[in-house]
């Protein structure tokens, strides 16, 4: 049979595991409670978020995201200001765009570059340096002779 002390061990024991059962009960009654607030609507999406950034047990990090998140609903953005003066933007820019081609027509100012004659190229039997040397020579005159010139 057990002694006295073992028992007082025992019993103090089991009263420490009753206890700690009856906390985490109590812990899923709440959790319990709130998700069924959720359900029916007692507590909505901004309610949860102002939950989160006023509770100071949260880390910084995560009250920083659900204020974010929650600013756009709890503060209206201000009324976007529209003046109509009776006539589209398009109308005017059209007609600014008209009044410009109008009264200065647009010309292409630019020299026509010289055609090659094709008989100066046409070598029969040449080699291709030849033909790119013809080429230089028409292209550049004789500064660039002597560069290509063979040695």
């Amino acid at each position: 049979m057990a002694s006295k002390r073992e028992l007082e061990d025992i019993v103090q024991r089991q009263t420490a595991a009753l206890k700690s059962q009856m906390d985490r009960i109590a812990e899923l009654e709440a959790e319990v409670a709130r998700l069924n607030g959720v359900i029916s609507g007692d507590c909505d999406a901004l309610q949860t978020l102002q939950r989160i950034y006023t509770d100071p047990a949260n880390p910084v990090s995560v009250i920083m995201k659900a204020a974010g998140e929650a600013v756009a609903y709890e503060r209206a953005k201000p009324p976007s200001v529209t003046i109509n003066a009776g006539v589209s933007l398009y109308d005017v820019l059209e007609r600014k765009r008209l009044e410009r081609f109008q009264a200065k027509p647009a010309v292409i100012d630019s020299k026509p570059q010289p055609r090659v004659p094709t008989e100066e190229f046409t070598m029969v039997g040449a080699t291709a340096r030849g033909a790119v040397f013809a080429l230089i020579n028409y292209r550049f005159g004789s500064r660039l002779e002597n560069k290509f010139a063979r040695r």
